[in-house]
């Protein structure tokens, strides 16, 4: 049986939680094993069993005591988790629900195995992001059992979400050429038709919204098409107008099942964390669909800065040029002046010579990562004062508290990104920015 390597490294965690689980909880000491009548020697067994549809059923098993509902409930009710005199059957997925909480515990003490409560909480998590399940069978006295149902591979793509027809979709990023949004004088007719021009470039435009069929704003609530998406497929480009560009992340693609197969334009789905399943579309099927689709009514999202003022200035640092481009389009509509970097190590770099006010960094970057440079610049006492914003996918707990460790002053999920959230951020911690040749964040000139 193959499966692919990104699903069997993100299994790793699980397995050793789930082995932990079943030493410190499940089997009894060799003593009291003799007593009920049980090899002194435990057993713990795993097992991996493939199932249709691409799927994986991994089982973890021990011979001990299952799992004691006494203590569950205890530990429950300690934690708040169960309200007093709730009465409440603990079978099942209820059961494995309320072990799986985080910070619950029926272990007395903190040692090298347990203790924490973080154990199944992890290996939950970590099995829902593969798009897989968790089950729990427990009998006393005879053992438990977790069972792991995961897909064999992944089909995972980088996707650049938007809204169009009031609806979140997700574009897949490697048929997507740039973003931008629709400035003031831009489009223009031809033959008829509206056109984008971009960059010195003349592109066709067409309302993404319209494409699809979707019901299209008249703007009375103030929302429309300001911004677009340019999709290229061989020598066919295409600008489409949205709503809003929201921001860029690894989704994974789930296939919309034999009723749905004849949904043209869409190519699957992909669920958020916050549980809103978003459909994946098909870009050479968009762009085939584009000259057919009325023109959009576009606004522009905003009017040309004063370029006079002084601005505070922020420097953006992505690795990838969607998401760069999107934060660079709202923080400039939002009035201040940006920067931009590919990576930490030209972040630092930029620093060094250019004087601003604040950072906005992605953690996941090549060269240098978030972290390595949030670090970098609080242990440097010409930075140590800068604030440091990091947007980023990545949403673990542990993922927060590494950021907050390496001094950011602030931590933004790309999952639910939100663009006021972003501005408000910035506009909270930045300073004022010192102008060209006044002091930079360590008092030197740049």
């Amino acid at each position: 049986m193959e499966m692919d390597r990104r699903v069997l490294e993100e299994l790793k965690d699980p397995l050793i939680h789930m082995v932990r689980n079943c030493i410190d909880h499940g089997v009894e000491p060799p003593v009291e094993r003799e007593r009920l009548g049980k090899p002194p020697k435990a057993r713990i067994t795993i097992r991996a069993a493939r199932l249709e549809g691409g799927r994986v059923e991994i089982a973890v098993s021990d011979d001990g005591a299952g799992v004691d509902r006494g203590k569950v409930r205890a530990a429950a009710l300690k934690s708040g988790l169960l309200a007093d005199g709730a009465d409440e059957a603990l079978e099942g997925q209820a059961l494995l629900a309320l072990i799986a909480e985080s910070g619950l515990s029926t272990s007395p003490m903190i040692t090298s195995l347990s203790g924490r409560g973080l154990g199944l909480a992890i290996v939950r998590e970590k099995v829902e992001r593969l798009g897989g399940t968790l089950a729990m069978d427990t009998a006393e006295g005879r053992g438990t059992t977790f069972r792991i149902v995961v897909p064999l591979g992944l089909a995972t793509v980088r996707a650049v979400f938007v809204r169009a027809g009031g609806l979140t979709l997700a574009i897949p990023a490697a048929a997507v050429e740039r973003v931008a949004r629709i400035e003031e004088g831009s489009v223009l007719t031809v033959e008829n038709r509206e056109t984008l021009e971009l960059a010195g470039e003349v592109l066709s435009l067409a309302s993404l919204a319209a494409v699809l069929g979707l019901p299209q704003d008249d703007g009375a609530n103030g929302r429309r098409e300001g911004h677009a998406v340019v999709l290229a497929a061989g020598e066919r480009k295409v600008a489409f107008a949205v709503e809003e560009v929201l921001f860029e992340r690894e989704v994974l693609v789930k296939g919309l099942g034999p009723q749905l197969v004849r949904v043209r334009h869409v190519n699957g789905a992909t669920v958020t964390p916050s549980g809103e399943v978003v459909p994946v579309l098909h870009p050479p099927r968009i762009l085939e669909s584009a000259g057919r689709a009325p023109a959009p009514t576009p606004r522009a999202s905003a009017a040309p800065r004063d370029k006079a003022r002084h601005l505070p200035r922020v420097l953006v640092a992505e690795d990838s040029i969607t998401s760069r481009v999107l934060l660079r389009n709202i923080l400039e509509s939002a009035g201040f002046e940006v920067l931009v970097a590919v990576d930490g190590l030209d972040a630092l770099t930029t620093l060094k010579t250019e004087p601003v006010a604040l950072l906005v960094s992605d953690v996941d970057m090549p060269v240098m990562n978030g972290l390595d440079l949030t670090g970098r610049l609080k242990a440097d006492p010409r930075f140590k004062d800068l604030p440091v914003i990091l947007v980023t996918s990545l949403e673990s707990r542990e993922d927060r508290i590494r950021g907050m460790e390496a001094g950011a002053d602030s931590y933004i999920l790309k999952s639910d990104f939100d663009q006021k959230e972003l501005v408000e951020t910035v506009r909270r911690l930045a300073r004022p920015a010192p102008g060209r040749g006044q002091a930079s964040p360590g008092g030197k000139k740049p």
